[in-house]
């Protein structure tokens, strides 16, 4: 899951990466740009896709650079 500033960007990454869209979580096209919300409401958003001991892997950037990620696990 990465930033969700732009739709098409997004596309060019997974493409980039090879991986596959169904593996990207996104909203953007929903919400438009919420900076680092992006990641946690997408989360959320998706909670009945996730299988305990699933991985996720988040990137976010919010407004002024300020930017972080983590790495979780679902229960």
């Amino acid at each position: 899951m990465a930033h969700q500033a732009n739709y098409v960007m997004q596309n060019s990454v997974l493409h980039h990466l090879n991986l596959p869209e169904k593996k990207h979580l996104r909203n953007v096209h929903e919400q438009g740009n919420i900076a680092a919300a992006g990641a946690p409401s997408a989360i959320a958003q998706n909670l009945h896709r996730f299988n305990k001991g699933d991985k996720l892997v988040y990137a976010v950037l919010g407004a002024g650079l300020a930017w972080g990620g983590g790495y979780m696990e679902a229960n």
